[in-house]
């Protein structure tokens, strides 16, 4: 409910994943410069180590929630999803419904912005 009209990005990540490390520049710039307009994200982190990921949320700055689970690869909410490899994103339009899937790099900014500038 708290996202409601928004446009929320859902992130399945890791710190052990290269690629969602590599990834994670482009999600903090994508925050920092349309947050005030509307977008939103949420971490979905499957470390198995609680300790590991609140020093590195805390180290690289991000403002978002996370959402950890001891279980690892084993997180209830990415068994409910079916999300078995990382990283896996899932973009929410402001009406509720996710318009798109594991979208990275500039294909998430084209997403991101389309969905801003339509007020979707």
């Amino acid at each position: 409910a708290q996202y409601k009209g928004k446009v929320v990005l859902v992130d399945f990540w890791a710190t052990w994943c290269g690629p969602c490390m590599e990834e994670l520049p482009n999600i903090k710039a994508m925050y920092e410069k349309h947050h005030e307009s509307g977008f939103e994200v949420v971490g979905v982190n499957l470390d198995d180590n609680l300790g590991r990921v609140g020093a590195f949320v805390s180290t690289q700055g991000l403002q978002w929630p996370q959402l950890v689970s001891d279980a690892g690869q084993e997180h209830p909410i990415a068994n409910y999803y079916g999300v078995y490899q990382l990283p896996s994103t899932f973009i929410i339009g402001r009406d509720g419904k996710v318009t798109a899937t594991d979208l990275f790099g500039d294909d998430l900014k084209e997403e991101l912005e389309r969905l801003l500038s339509e007020g979707n």
